[in-house]
């Protein structure tokens, strides 16, 4: 992240930010902060901070790349004068004109994050929903998390959400939600992507789609089948509406409760002592019924149980990033779930309801 920005803050003509997931630019912004002083005499001296972990040809390599920028650093200096919450995109990079990010499914509530950061008038674009098996959809308007099914791609079958036999892309219907399956030219058939869809109207007779939730990121242990995406979006809502913000958010299925266990990391600033556990649970039970028919259904029904919420220490979300890229996965590209079928690691845990 050091080199990231370093790199970056070279820059105050940048126009265009991209990365998949808001939330990887959220945490290199607030790292810039943190680390502001070296980033500037970095800049200023055209070196590589000696405190990171490179080895010798790496530092070659990074210090090969850097120029000595005086001005640039009296620039960033400036900023980080007038108060650290100030060295932000909006003031670093006021020439910004768009940001591309996925804005559906669960990690595109961390759009918000960065919006109060990044110039008034950063027009957003979502930046596609594919993976490695095809490309699936064209977004064409900006904040917008869908976009037209890319037909070319690949041969598409869709399932109804609830069941019922595949139907074609001409079969769709506006407002409706479908698990996709692929025959592509590299000789899947018929492949769940185990990904659901909802219809968002057409571009002429082409269905546009946008990405929900993963079937294993649908919680229901009533039949309510609420999506994780959903909830996500109801933390944050409960969460901003209490004075405080959600760095991450994960829901454990407790099925001996009959009710969602929430553990969630606020962002750094919040007062943990401060937050009213039980309030915020009684206030996440009321939106999600509001929300969710279903969960309002068997909420009234008594087959489910009010939600109960754990926070968690500050850096469970990095810790949980670590992990995955131990793992091997790419860090830019790593989603976490929001639904876990295990509670987390209880050394993260600070305090429950």
């Amino acid at each position: 992240m050091y080199l990231t920005m370093l790199f970056a803050l070279m820059h105050d003509d940048v126009l265009v930010v991209t990365s998949n997931n808001a939330a990887r630019l959220y945490a290199r912004i607030v790292y810039a902060q943190e680390h502001a002083e070296e980033i500037i005499r970095d800049m200023e001296e055209g070196t590589a901070n000696e405190g990171l972990d490179l080895t010798e040809s790496e530092r070659a390599m990074a210090e090969g790349l850097m120029t000595a920028d005086p001005d640039r650093a009296g620039q960033l200096r400036s900023i980080l004068d007038t108060g650290r919450e100030n060295f932000i995109p909006r003031n670093y990079w006021p020439h910004l004109l768009s940001a591309r990010f996925w804005l559906a499914g669960s990690v595109g509530v961390n759009v918000a994050k960065v919006r109060p950061l990044l110039p008034e008038g950063t027009v957003y674009y979502d930046i596609g929903y594919g993976a490695s098996e095809a490309k699936i959809n064209i977004p064409c308007r900006p904040e917008s998390g869908y976009g037209t099914l890319a037909t070319l791609s690949v041969f598409y079958e869709f399932v109804p959400v609830g069941g019922g036999d595949p139907l074609t892309a001409d079969q769709l219907e506006d407002g409706c939600e479908y698990e996709v399956l692929l025959t592509n030219y590299g000789g899947l058939y018929r492949y769940p992507m185990h990904d659901i869809v909802r219809v968002r109207g057409f571009t002429g007779n082409t269905p546009n789609v946008e990405f929900v939730t993963k079937f294993r990121e649908i919680l229901n242990i009533a039949q309510e089948k609420v999506p994780a995406s959903g909830v996500l979006g109801c933390i944050g809502t409960v969460a901003g509406g209490m004075g405080f913000a959600v760095r991450h958010a994960q829901v454990y299925e407790d099925i001996a409760a009959q009710a969602y266990r929430v553990h969630l990391e606020p962002e750094p600033g919040a007062d943990p002592d401060g937050i009213d556990l039980a309030g915020f649970s009684e206030g996440l039970d009321r939106l999600l019924g509001e929300t969710f028919e279903l969960y309002d259904r068997n909420r009234k029904l008594g087959s489910l149980n009010r939600p109960s919420s754990v926070l968690m220490r500050g850096g469970w979300q990095e810790s949980l990033y670590d992990r995955r890229e131990a793992e091997g996965a790419p860090r830019s590209q790593i989603k976490l779930d929001v639904k876990t079928v295990e509670p987390p690691d209880e050394r993260w845990v600070l305090r429950r309801e």
